[in-house]
C-alpha cells in the first residue's frame, strides 16, 4: 500500500502542468518583467532629468546667483543666514530644499534681489524660477507620503478627555481639568509631538 501511494505521488509530481497553470505562471512572469522594465525606465528618466538639471545649474543658474545674489548671500555676509555660494551642484540643492523654498518665495514676490540692488531681467527671473520650481516639484514627488520622523508622544489633554468619554459613555467627564495646560509649541498647535512630553507633575495628576 505504501509503495502504491509513493508511486502515485511520483506520478503526480512528474505530470506536466495544466495549460491554466502554465498560463498563470507565464502571466506572473510577464507582469514581473513589465514592472521591472517600468522601474528601470523611470529610474533612467529620473537620472537623465537630474543630469540636465545639474548641467543647467552649472551653466545658467549658478552664474545668475553669482551676479545677483552672492553679494548678500555668500562669504561672511549672510543675509537671513542663507549661503547660496555653498551650493555647488544639484545634490547639495536637493539636500536643503527649505532654503530653496525660501528662494522661490523671494523670487515670486520679487523681494530678491532687493530694490536697491541690480535686478534680474524678466527672462533671467523666469529661467531661475522655472529651475527652482522644477527641482522642488521633483523632490516633493520623491518624498510624497513621507511624514518625516514620527515622535512618540502622549495624548493631549483634549484627546485624553475625549478618549475617556468615548470609553465610558459619560459625556460630562473631564479628567484633564486638573492637568497642566498643554503648551502650544512653536507652531501654535497643542498636539505637536515634540511638546507632548510626560512631566512628573502630569504623571502625578
Amino acid at each position: 500500500m505504501n509503495r502504491l501511494t509513493s508511486q502515485r505521488h511520483t506520478l503526480a509530481s512528474t505530470a506536466p502542468a495544466s495549460p491554466c497553470r502554465r498560463a498563470a505562471v507565464v502571466h506572473l512572469f510577464s507582469c514581473a518583467f513589465a514592472c521591472l522594465a517600468a522601474w528601470l525606465m523611470a529610474t533612467s528618466a529620473r537620472a537623465e532629468e537630474s543630469t540636465k538639471l545639474d548641467a543647467a545649474y552649472q551653466t545658467d543658474v549658478q552664474p545668475l546667483l553669482k551676479t545677483y545674489c552672492f553679494e548678500c548671500h555668500s562669504g561672511e555676509r549672510l543675509e537671513a543666514e542663507i549661503d547660496l555660494a555653498s551650493f555647488t551642484n544639484l545634490d547639495q540643492v536637493r539636500k536643503h530644499t527649505k532654503v530653496w523654498q525660501k528662494v522661490s518665495e523671494m523670487l515670486h514676490s520679487e523681494q530678491m534681489p532687493p530694490k536697491d540692488a541690480k535686478q534680474l531681467t524678466p527672462d533671467e527671473r523666469t529661467r531661475l524660477q522655472r529651475w527652482v520650481h522644477t527641482v522642488l516639484m521633483i523632490e516633493a514627488a520623491a518624498h510624497a507620503g513621507d511624514p518625516g520622523p514620527v515622535v512618540l508622544r502622549r495624548l493631549s489633554n483634549a484627546e485624553y478627555t475625549y478618549t475617556l468619554r468615548d470609553l465610558t459613555g459619560i459625556e460630562t467627564l473631564d479628567p484633564a481639568k486638573e492637568f497642566p495646560v498643554d503648551s502650544a509649541s512653536g507652531e501654535g498647535f497643542t498636539n505637536v509631538g515634540n511638546s507632548l512630553v510626560m512631566s512628573p507633575a502630569l504623571l502625578t495628576k
